[in-house]
C-alpha cells in the first residue's frame, strides 16, 4: 500500500504492480510514500531507488531483515508489522518535521 501526502491530504492507493506504484509516485511526485517491501509484482526497495531524488520512502513490513537495504535508499522509517498507532504516529510526526527542515535547510545556511 503506498499513501501519498499531497498538500495536507492522503490518497490510499493499493498498488499490485510495480509500473503503476513507479509511474503514480512519479506523477504525484509525493515528499514520502510508505511503501511494503513485498507484494505481488512489486518491491518496494527498487521503487525507492528509482524515486530517491524527490521522494523519500517509509518501508512497512514484516521483514526485519531489509532495513540496512532500506535506510541505503534514505529511509525516513521503517516500520515492523504489526504496525502500533502510537508507532505510526512518531512516524508520521518525525517525517514532517524531517522533511519540514529539508524543504526550508537554505533558509538556514
Amino acid at each position: 500500500m503506498i499513501i501519498a501526502f499531497i498538500k495536507g491530504r492522503a490518497n490510499d492507493i493499493s498498488l499490485s504492480l510495480f509500473e503503476e506504484a513507479l509511474e503514480l509516485i512519479q506523477c504525484l511526485r509525493p515528499d514520502v510514500a510508505f511503501l511494503n517491501i513485498r507484494m505481488p509484482g512489486l518491491f518496494g526497495i527498487t521503487v525507492a531507488k528509482r524515486v530517491i531524488s524527490f521522494c523519500r520512502g517509509v518501508f512497512v513490513t514484516a521483514y526485519d531483515q531489509y532495513a540496512v537495504e532500506a535506510f541505503e535508499t534514505e529511509a525516513v522509517d521503517y516500520l515492523l508489522k504489526p504496525v502500533t498507532l502510537k508507532r505510526l504516529e512518531k512516524t508520521v510526526v518525525f517525517t514532517f518535521i524531517e522533511r519540514f527542515l529539508f524543504r526550508f535547510r537554505h533558509v538556514w545556511n
